[in-house]
């Protein structure tokens, strides 16, 4: 596992913005042919998905009408074929956590789903919590030809890239605003991204959509 740390420069007086330290954590959990059946399975069910669900936004990616805006219609741990995932997103957290020295005593909650993206196509700047419950978020990269993703400091705006490879897991502070670079290629630009609550968080904050949330 690495782990990205990146903060805000020391500011000249007392006043002057800054940020605590701000980590990022990547990994590799899954093999060439993981990758592929995933990506054969999320673009097999793209269509079905989109036809299904209505367009609910797209938190802001810039991707409109696509299978990134019905993210909140459906939970891809659910799927027999990809519920496997939950357990190593866990095992992913888990390892994070123990190698930073925090504590590790809630339960774990999950809500997940699947971007897919085309030539031309990016990720505008966007961040996934703006409230004090605000946990972990992240990616799995599926099939990744030639992309990053991008992490933004929130004061100075430094950025901080992260090349996207196949089979690679990052997991990062949700509030964090992030996004992607251009798909230059014909070949689908497939991703699973989640994101993460501990136990006061999923309770305080979405009682009332339970059924997007898995139990890690």
């Amino acid at each position: 596992m690495n782990i990205i740390e990146f903060c805000s420069p020391h500011g000249e007086n007392p006043f002057a913005p800054k940020s605590d330290q701000i980590f990022v954590c990547e990994d590799y959990i899954l093999s060439q042919d993981q990758c592929d059946e995933l990506r054969d399975i999320i673009l097999r069910k793209e269509k079905e998905i989109m036809e299904e669900f209505p367009d609910s936004g797209d938190g802001h990616t810039g991707l409109g009408d696509s299978l990134t805006s019905r993210f909140s219609h459906f939970n891809l741990l659910d799927w027999p074929e990809t519920e496997f995932l939950g357990e190593l997103i866990k095992k992913t957290h888990d390892i994070f956590l123990d190698k930073l020295g925090y504590p590790n005593d809630q339960d774990i909650y999950c809500a997940c789903w699947a971007n897919v993206m085309r030539k031309g196509q990016s990720i505008d700047r966007h961040s996934h919590a703006n409230n004090g419950h605000a946990y972990l978020g992240g990616h799995i990269c599926v099939s990744v030809k030639d992309t990053h993703t991008f992490y933004v400091e929130p004061y100075y705006k430094d950025i901080a890239y992260s090349a996207n490879e196949t089979g690679k897991i990052t997991l990062f502070p949700n509030w964090i605003e992030h996004g992607t670079d251009e798909v230059k290629h014909d070949e689908e630009r497939v991703t699973i991204a989640f994101d993460m609550l501990n136990e006061n968080g999923y309770n305080a904050v979405y009682p009332d959509q339970t059924f997007r949330w898995k139990k890690l």
